[in-house]
């Protein structure tokens, strides 16, 4: 929508977000821009279109497991609970994932 002259806005944000994800598909170097956004949940949309979008996410996951680590490798209360959920986790015979899920949702609400 021209909102004045030669001023354009979309007149949803679905639109915007489609167009970012589609730029940054179509410029992988563009990720690492993208990941930089992963603590804004204004940005979660574009996470989840551009991930669908890519013919693989591995990349994308790859970089947001490394800006994760880096963000939190600082905080040493938050290293020990993830350590503590990890060592708990390997104390049961289920999938590791599940029983990491589980603590994590369970202990959330005190950390």
């Amino acid at each position: 929508m021209e909102q004045a002259r030669g001023i354009y806005s979309f007149s949803h944000l679905t639109f915007q977000e489609y167009l970012i994800s589609r730029e940054i598909v179509n410029n992988p170097e563009k990720l690492t821009q993208l990941v930089e956004q992963i603590s804004e949940p204004r940005w979660r949309e574009v996470f989840l279109l551009t991930a669908e979008m890519l013919p693989s996410a591995d990349k994308l996951l790859e970089l947001i497991r490394e800006k994760i680590q880096a963000l939190v490798s600082g905080e040493q209360k938050l290293q020990q609970f993830l350590e503590w959920v990890g060592q708990k986790s390997q104390t049961y015979a289920l999938s590791q994932a599940a029983v990491r899920a589980f603590f994590l949702t369970l202990t959330s609400e005190r950390v």
